[in-house]
């Protein structure tokens, strides 16, 4: 939290008055003091009413005076209980756990030793001394609020600033320029790990703060920054700002960009533990992170802006240190990714001065955070988004730029034609759905098959394959189809060989082999021949007498139809050797 308050005319130091530190049980005015701020109910185990409680043991009986001990209650009558009270203050978390238990914790208290008491609706406990409490002081080896002790934080701080480095300056201009900011981020951000120290720092670096019975009792022993310190170092190049976070909204700069406009170095702030005005204040790193000096016990760290500003109750702006006003130009793009699968991806925007891009729109998401971000490129994660078209909005503090982008879904198969086809392979097979023009390649089983686009069908040529069923899916770089099956059947037989009667004691005729004349013979006489043919059991031979004409073994006859319809019978004879 901040270090306010009045100015103390002796010494010059900004000191916070004595009657707001009374009021408040935070630890240092950069604090998260949740617990404080926020009343919390009382969870009552329903009971039968009886007389009124009394308190016989505590489970603690010391604690620091910022509160925040849990404290096992024992006694009786422990019934309707109403409220715990610690001294003068009201404890937080009361739970009942029966008739003879509760468990609180205590709350801020001035230091010293008080009563603990239960009320419920018959009365309230006496006072004993079974339920004595002290609030404590912190001792240089108490844990601070924060987590760490004084003598930790001392330790921290030397071996931070020994390891220190300053940071690149960018040029001074008249106005806010972007580089400016990132020169602000860079500063706040080279301290990151040193020790929180209320009312500590400057524009030169981190100095002792004030210790002050707000939580930073111990904070004069501790070399480090608070929050409105922390910012005045990081924007000392440029502009001398003062030690006050309530100022610094107000008079840092003119323009005051909303969560959506704002830009590395900017500052944020909160109302924290000051419930109508500004406690808090932290430097803005982009993607949707900040840098602060939260409160004693800490160090300077990285935050989420979501986090501190659920944690530092109301978020009370932003505001451009040395703006002049809503200056700048919109975003210039000359491209976006045209296409995305409906799981989401990777948008890329390219064109000139990206690097003032606050957010990036897709549809109805907003993008505070990029994976890229230079002064030609943008690089944003895109959420899943239902296939059809989505705006791509890209804003500066300046304005904006839309364009359009297509999600679509994976190709999809509706039908497959023909489904069958024999394991020799070679059908062609006609596809069928959607998204099919983004198809780059086809997978039977898990092997890759060759197919051809025809508008809007593929066909695809199916490979040989064993006999049986097989999925079938289509890739694209927006996602893989459902799977739809071919099955394949075995190839038929060979054609096998034919037997006929023959004419002559049944013996089986060959099929007529290629080349050979298939015409049926002509149809035998229906009278049998009265001398059946002569058969020769040997082949036939032929002599050729140098001296004479050539003599040939004539084959058999075979009975030929005759016009009248007689049959004529011939012989074969063979002729004698000379």
């Amino acid at each position: 939290m901040d270090s306010t308050g009045v100015n103390d005319t002796t010494t010059g130091r900004h000191r916070a008055p004595r009657t707001a530190i009374r009021r408040s049980w935070t630890k240092a005015l950069c604090a998260v003091t949740a617990l404080a701020l926020v009343p919390v109910a009382v969870v009552v185990t329903p009971a039968t009413a009886g007389t009124r409680p009394s308190v016989t043991s505590l489970s603690a009986h010391r604690g620091a005076y910022w509160g925040g001990t849990a404290v096992t209650v024992r006694g009786r009558n422990f019934t309707n209980v109403t409220k715990v009270i610690f001294g003068g203050a009201t404890a937080w978390n009361v739970h009942v756990t029966s008739a003879t238990s509760l468990t609180v914790t205590s709350p801020w208290h001035e230091y010293g030793t008080i009563h603990v008491r239960v009320f419920s609706a018959t009365g309230a406990s006496s006072k004993t001394k079974a339920d004595q409490f002290t609030f404590t002081r912190p001792s240089m080896n108490s844990k601070i609020m924060g987590g760490l002790t004084a003598r930790q934080e001392q330790r921290i701080s030397a071996k931070v600033r020994k390891a220190h480095h300053g940071v690149a300056t960018a040029r001074r201009a008249s106005r806010w320029t972007p580089a400016m900011g990132v020169t602000a981020l860079k500063r706040a951000r080279s301290w990151l790990g040193l020790p929180y120290s209320w009312a500590g720092g400057n524009g030169s670096g981190p100095t002792k703060g004030v210790c002050a019975h707000n939580g930073g009792d111990l904070d004069c022993h501790v070399v480090g920054f608070d929050c409105s310190g922390l910012a005045l170092y990081a924007w000392s190049p440029y502009k001398s700002l003062v030690h006050y976070a309530a100022t610094q909204h107000s008079a840092a700069g003119r323009f005051h960009p909303s969560i959506g406009q704002l830009m590395p170095g900017d500052l944020v702030f909160f109302s924290g533990y000051i419930a109508g005005g500004i406690g808090h204040v932290a430097v803005y790193e982009g993607n949707g992170n900040i840098i602060e000096a939260a409160e004693s016990g800490t160090t300077v760290r990285r935050s989420r802006l979501v986090d501190a500003i659920a944690g530092n109750g109301v978020y009370r702006g932003a505001t451009r240190p040395t703006s002049t006003g809503k200056q700048g130009a919109s975003p210039r793009v000359t491209s976006v990714t045209t296409q995305l699968a409906t799981k989401g991806g990777n948008v890329i925007i390219r064109g000139r001065g990206l690097t003032a891009t606050t957010t990036v729109s897709i549809g109805t998401a907003t993008r505070y955070s990029f994976l890229k971000r230079t002064s030609t490129k943008l690089v944003v994660k895109a959420p899943a988004h239902a296939a059809g078209k989505a705006t791509v909005t890209v804003s500066n503090a300046w304005g904006s730029v839309k364009r359009s982008l297509a999600y679509v879904g994976a190709p999809t198969i509706s039908s497959l034609s023909p489904a069958t086809g024999t394991t020799a392979g070679g059908t062609a097979v006609t596809v069928a759905g959607k998204n099919l023009t983004t198809v780059t390649s086809v997978k039977l089983g898990t092997k890759a098959v060759r197919f051809a686009r025809a508008g809007s069908r593929l066909t695809v040529t199916m490979p040989a394959h064993d006999a049986g069923k097989v999925s079938l899916t289509l890739v694209s770089r927006f996602g893989t189809s459902n799977a739809r099956t071919f099955t394949y059947v075995a190839s038929p037989s060979p054609s096998p060989t034919t037997t006929a009667p023959s004419g002559h004691g049944g013996k089986t005729a060959a099929a007529p082999s290629e080349g050979r004349s298939t015409t049926p013979p002509t149809t035998p006489p229906t009278t049998p021949p009265t001398t059946p043919p002569t058969t020769s059991t040997a082949p036939a031979t032929t002599s050729v007498p140098s001296s004479s004409a050539s003599s040939s073994t004539a084959p058999a006859a075979t009975p030929t139809g005759s016009p009248t319809g007689s049959p004529t019978t011939g012989t074969a004879s063979a002729s004698p050797s000379r």
